[in-house]
Parts: C-alpha cells; structure tokens; sequence
C-alpha cells in the first residue's frame, strides 16, 4: 500500500507527505504507532459555483462516464504525461463541459490552474 507511482488514478490513493515512507512503516508495524491523515487545502482559483453539491456531483458523475475525458486520461497515462499540468488542463476541460451541461456561464481566465 505503501509503494506505488503517482499518477492521474492517485487521487483516488493516500499520498504520504513531508515523511520518509520506510519510517512510516516502521512506526505503524514496529511500534503500533496511528496514523492521522489530513486533507490537502483546496486549490486556489476554484469558482464558488464549482464548489456547489450540483457541480461537485455532475463533475464526479462526468470523471467515470464521460467517453472523452476518459480517452485523454488513458492516452496520458499510456504516454507517461499524466503529470499534474496535463491532469489539471484535462480537468478544466471537463470542468468546463459540466459547466455547459448546467447551464452556468464559460470560466473565463480560469484555465491557469
């Protein structure tokens, strides 16, 4: 669980940050140590709209049935460029169809994060 590669799919994985992972290891096996897990802050730039149930909702919806934006997570991870850059271009991508599809207006100069 401990050792895998950080890829598109990683979100959906724990991310062990700012600890050395053979330690965490060690104190969670070795020592029966507990382990606190903290979300990470939300990106800045996100439009209150974006943050709605409605949005949140069809954007999750969108993430594992939308034909395209499948497509391109796979070509990206074929090709070894799903870096975080590519992801989050490809995230408001779709973003900005599930805006379309609830009739919100286009994210201008939203494309920077």
């Amino acid at each position: 669980m401990l050792n895998y590669s950080l890829g598109a799919r990683s979100k959906r994985h724990l991310q062990v940050v700012d600890e050395v992972l053979d330690e965490v290891y060690r104190k969670l096996v070795e020592e029966e140590a507990s382990l606190r897990i903290l979300p990470l802050d939300e990106p800045a730039g996100i439009p209150p709209e974006e943050k709605s149930e409605d949005f949140i909702a069809a954007l999750q919806q969108a993430k594992v049935s939308n034909i395209e934006y499948l497509t391109k997570l796979q070509v990206l991870e074929s090709q070894g460029r799903d870096d975080d850059i590519a992801l989050a271009k490809l995230d408001r991508e779709l973003r900005d169809l599930v805006r379309t599809e609830l009739g919100l207006p286009p994210s201008a100069n939203l494309s920077h994060y």
